[in-house]
């Protein structure tokens, strides 16, 4: 799959500099919020199970939303690299993007952090952490921009497609599916099929409207050239033939 190949799979953290003190913070507050859960976890004690500070806490974070937000991400970037692993296996957008949704649902469940943060009684804390972060707002759109890129030169994507939007309402899609629990049950066929109903139609061009094939033609344009064509052709050929008239 080469688009997924061309988006980097590796550390999703490829880039940033990992700071030893701010990761010894987080791999606390992963322990803390495993131990007291993400109401009662506090800045004290992931200061007092790193063996630093509460001043530096806040100076690595600014607050203890902060710090939430931070953990949350490294998380959400791990599964994020699982999930782009599990990509590889498909090469068509309307897949990525239907396929990468279920796989999140089928993840999250199994990492007992994010677990948390989608339980109904962390639920408002968590959408404040989570929907005001602006690294976990442009994950989504780092990750998926190479594959969407691919689309769009294909020919895919409708004009007016806004990835940043996207990945925004797929990041509250997530949440929503994953807290609030539907009084319709639906296995995981059934929403597929619903995602591919209700979503695709919303950022994907009808098929055969202008796509790009492999080779880098237009069908439309192609249509049109080969029309272009034979109009020329019958022009030349009347012309031609009242020429031989009228030379008779």
């Amino acid at each position: 799959m080469d688009a997924v190949d061309e988006g980097g799979t590796g550390d999703m953290s490829e880039g940033l500099e990992r700071d030893p003190q701010r990761e010894r913070l987080l791999d606390a507050a992963e322990a803390c919020l495993a131990r007291f859960g993400l109401a009662k976890t506090t800045a004290e004690d992931v200061a007092r199970a790193a063996g630093l500070s509460r001043a530096t806490v806040y100076r690595q974070f600014g607050s203890r939303d902060g710090l939430i937000a931070a953990v949350t991400t490294r998380e959400a970037e791990r599964c994020a690299a699982a999930a782009i692993d599990h990509l590889r296996r498909f090469d068509d957008i309307g897949d990525w993007v239907v396929e990468g949704i279920l796989f999140c649902l089928r993840d999250i469940p199994a990492r007992p952090l994010l677990v948390q943060l989608g339980g109904r009684e962390a639920f408002v804390t968590a959408s404040r952490v989570v929907l005001r972060s602006e690294r976990m707002r442009t994950l989504g759109s780092d990750i998926l921009r190479p594959l969407f890129e691919r689309a769009r030169e294909r020919g895919r994507l409708i004009d007016d497609f806004d990835l940043d939007e996207f990945s925004e309402w797929v990041l509250r899609a997530l949440m929503s599916f994953l807290v609030v629990r539907s009084s319709v049950h639906r296995d995981e066929e059934a929403l597929r099929g619903m995602l591919r109903r209700m979503l695709l139609p919303a950022i994907l061009k009808p098929a055969g409207a202008g796509t790009i094939e492999p080779g880098g033609a237009s069908i439309a344009v192609d249509a049109v050239d080969a029309a272009d064509a034979t109009d020329a052709t019958d022009a030349t050929d009347s012309a031609g033939a009242a020429n031989a008239s009228g030379a008779r």
